[in-house]
């Protein structure tokens, strides 16, 4: 499922919905999947994200803008305030940190 969620985040497309149509799946379902494994479809999302966040923050020339969009977010202060949340540090923190020797 985490898969399906990182293919999809770009686009801005990943939806509870548009995930369980990938999988052939209908959106109750999905849910019920996610329950059983003690997840929710907001900490799908969240895990895809962080699987993918400091790699393209750190190990990329990509705009801080593009690093937000790629990981599905609607603007750069929805990204900067969940990257905060997670830990505890902006994207260009992050950035600024990871170019220090």
């Amino acid at each position: 499922m985490q898969e399906v969620a990182i293919l999809l985040l770009p686009d801005r497309r990943c939806s509870r919905e548009r995930v369980a149509a990938v999988l052939g799946l209908g959106v109750r379902t999905l849910q019920r999947r996610l329950s059983g494994e003690g997840a929710t479809f907001v900490g799908l999302l969240d895990q895809a994200r962080r699987r993918l966040a400091d790699s393209y923050v750190t190990g990329s020339r990509r705009s801080l803008q593009e690093v937000g969009s790629l990981l599905g977010f609607s603007s750069q202060s929805a990204f900067n305030h969940w990257r905060r949340a997670e830990y505890g540090e902006t994207p260009p923190q992050r950035r600024k940190r990871a170019e220090q020797p």
